[in-house]
């Protein structure tokens, strides 16, 4: 499930369940919702479970994230199982809506990308040799800048076969980019701060959360960093204490997690932080896309602007000729 459907998934199931039906009958009731139509099989196999005495979190193993179920397993040892599920549907909720929104930022800069590739296309492919058909009967010598545009149009396809290996070389270097880079970092730490405090708020014990997300965000560095903190954290040290001294997390983090844990509130400030970073990286996102728009847009206009002028310099200088 993606997390708008998870969101979706714990709060149906909690307003079931407050209604004061029984966590099987609620599971019959999800398993005819339209919205997990697609997963009728797995609830069904959730349902199974459920009845062969299985609890939820074990029973949903198969169609949830880890955070979730072991949220719901701490939640069933307290007795509070509404309440962490009314908060896993708040979590994945904003989380659907932060993904939303970096999509979304990012559609008008891939539109004009794939604009003008598709234009660069059509007319290397279709209006560029009509062009050279034409110059050739013509017999005038042609401009420098002609010559380069025509030369392209007739071998275009060898630039694009070479750049296919540079782009392959690029797709894994390119999260090394100091932008780039700095927006995975922020990403990964947004994430394991959220589900972090999601997790101790469900009743979580802070090193089963630690386990819990251990190797659920893809990256070898940040998951040794979380390796080195756990180890502190096991041999006595307070997560801030440890956070800090991993050298990974900016320092408003480190101090709010110390707020927060003066306070007895660690949970619910790793979420607020959370939630205060992702704020400042979609300004960030912004900030950078209106940047990105104008600069595509000015080079798409560049280039199709030297093409088309390359084109009627011959024209132009045979008309000069013939005045």
């Amino acid at each position: 499930m993606n997390s708008r459907e998870v969101a979706s998934f714990c709060g149906q199931l909690r307003l079931l369940l407050s209604s004061g039906l029984p966590l099987l009958e609620a599971m019959t009731l999800m398993r005819g919702l339209p919205l997990f139509k697609r997963y009728k099989v797995l609830v069904g196999s959730v349902i199974e479970s459920i009845n062969e005495g299985n609890p939820l979190s074990l029973a949903t193993n198969a169609i949830l994230p880890p955070i979730v179920t072991s949220t719901m397993q701490s939640a069933e040892q307290a007795g509070n199982l509404e309440a962490a599920l009314d908060q896993l549907a708040k979590f994945y909720l904003s989380r659907a809506e932060v993904e939303e929104k970096v999509k979304s930022a990012l559609v008008y800069p891939c539109f004009v990308l794939g604009l003008a590739v598709f234009i660069l296309v059509i007319m290397f492919v279709f209006i560029l040799p009509g062009f050279n058909d034409l110059f050739a009967d013509l017999g005038t010598e042609l401009p420098i800048a002609t010559l380069i545009v025509l030369n392209i149009g007739k071998y275009w396809y060898l630039p694009v076969l070479g750049l296919l290996p540079v782009g392959f070389i690029m797709r894994n270097k390119v999260d090394r980019l100091p932008v780039i880079s700095s927006f995975c970092r922020q990403a990964i730490v947004i994430q394991w701060l959220a589900s972090m405090g999601a997790l101790l708020k469900g009743g979580t014990p802070i090193l089963a959360a630690l386990d819990t997300l251990a190797g659920s965000i893809k990256d070898v560095k940040f998951n040794e960093v979380v390796g080195e903190v756990r180890g502190k954290i096991e041999n006595g040290e307070k997560l801030s204490r440890a956070v800090e001294e991993s050298g990974y997390f900016p320092a408003e983090v480190v101090q709010m997690l110390k707020v927060g844990e003066s306070s007895g509130q660690l949970s619910d400030m790793l979420l607020s932080v959370a939630d205060f970073k992702t704020r400042e990286r979609e300004e960030n996102l912004k900030k950078l896309t209106s940047l990105i728009e104008p600069a595509l847009t000015l080079s798409v206009g560049l280039i199709v602007g030297f093409i088309v002028i390359a084109m009627f310099l011959p024209m132009v200088n045979m008309i000069s000729n013939i005045q």
